[in-house]
């Protein structure tokens, strides 16, 4: 199963939990796909007021040990994904 589908079991319910009826799943490093979701908000909304970035990711092997020893290229990922 894809992760996204894993993810979406438990975001779906709690956004709905707060009156959220719009759910996308996005790559955030695919400026495609991030495009492809403003565009379907487009579809129905007029404007966007507030976007909350809420999400990190960092390799589990750059989490291991001290923080100076992670590599540039995880450092690059998690911060690319997480800012």
């Amino acid at each position: 199963m894809q992760a996204h589908f894993l993810i979406e079991r438990r975001v779906r319910p709690l956004a709905e939990s707060i009156g959220s009826t719009f759910v996308e799943p996005c790559d955030v490093q695919s400026d495609e796909q991030i495009r492809s979701v403003f565009a379907r908000w487009a579809e129905t909304h007029d404007s966007l007021d507030i976007l909350v970035h809420a999400l990190a990711f960092a390799r589990r092997e750059d989490l291991e040990g001290g923080f100076v020893d992670t590599s540039r290229e995880g450092f690059a990922l998690a911060l690319d994904v997480s800012a």
